[in-house]
C-alpha cells in the first residue's frame, strides 16, 4: 500500500481556517464522534457535517470506523481524530516564520518525571482516583509549558532586535537587490543548509556560496 503524502503547512492552514471544521475535529479528539451526534450538538445540518468530515478524511486528520454494535439497526459510522503535530507562526517587524512541527508517539525522554507521575495513575484503585492524578499531572504539565512559552517569548523578541540591527547592516552592504537577498536568508536562517535555499531562491548554490565565503568566512 502506497504511503499517503505528508501534509503541508498550507494545506492544514487551510483545512483548519474553517471554525466549524475546527469545533467538529475538537469534538472528534475528545471522542469518537458520529455525525448526527456533532449536527445535533453542534446546531447545524447533518449534511454539512459530512462535508467537512469529507475534507478531514482528505487530509487524514481523521479517519472513518465501523464500530460493532449490539442493536438490530443499520451500522453507524463513527470518526476518530488521527495524527498528531503542531503550527507555529511568528511574526514580527523583521521575519515572518511558518513552521510545521510533526509529534511522534513514543517516550518523551526528559520529560521522566511527568511521565512517572502519568504511568503511575494506572496503578491507582478507582476510577475517580486515576482522573484525579491526570489532572493532576496535566496542571503540571501547562504550567512546564507557560514556563517554556514565556522563555521562547524573550527569545522572539532578542532574536527581533538581532534581525533589526543585521537587516539594517545588510541594507547599506551592498547596491544589488539580489544579493541583499541572499545576505537576508544567509543571516537570518543559519540553521538552514545552504542547498534548501538555493532551492527557495531558485539559483545555482555555488552562487550562493560565493556570496557566503565573501561575507562570512574569516
Amino acid at each position: 500500500m502506497p504511503k499517503e503524502p505528508e501534509l503541508t503547512i498550507d494545506e492544514l492552514l487551510a483545512v483548519l481556517g474553517n471554525p466549524l471544521r475546527r469545533e467538529i475535529l475538537s469534538r472528534i479528539a475528545q471522542e469518537t464522534s458520529y455525525p448526527l451526534q456533532l449536527s445535533r450538538e453542534l446546531g447545524v445540518s447533518q449534511q454539512a457535517v459530512m462535508k467537512h468530515l469529507a475534507v478531514l478524511r482528505r487530509y487524514s486528520l481523521v479517519r472513518c470506523t465501523d464500530p460493532k454494535t449490539n442493536t438490530l439497526g443499520p451500522p453507524r459510522k463513527c470518526y476518530v481524530s488521527t495524527g498528531q503535530f503542531s503550527i507555529r507562526i511568528d511574526f514580527g517587524p523583521s521575519e515572518l516564520e511558518t513552521r510545521l512541527i510533526r509529534v511522534k508517539a513514543g517516550p518523551g525522554g526528559a520529560l521522566s518525571p511527568l511521565e512517572a507521575d502519568f504511568h503511575r495513575a494506572a496503578g491507582l484503585e478507582t476510577p475517580a482516583d486515576r482522573l484525579r492524578s491526570y489532572k493532576e499531572t496535566l496542571s503540571k504539565v501547562h504550567d512546564e509549558v507557560e514556563r517554556l512559552e514565556e522563555r521562547r517569548i524573550a527569545l522572539m523578541r532578542l532574536r527581533q532586535e538581532i534581525l533589526k540591527q543585521a537587516y539594517g547592516e545588510i541594507a547599506g552592504l551592498s547596491p544589488d537587490q539580489q544579493e541583499r537577498r541572499l545576505l537576508y536568508m544567509l543571516t537570518g536562517n543559519p540553521a538552514t543548509p545552504v542547498d534548501d535555499m538555493a532551492r527557495t531562491l531558485k539559483m545555482q548554490t555555488e552562487a550562493l556560496l560565493r556570496v557566503y565565503r565573501e561575507f562570512f568566512e574569516e
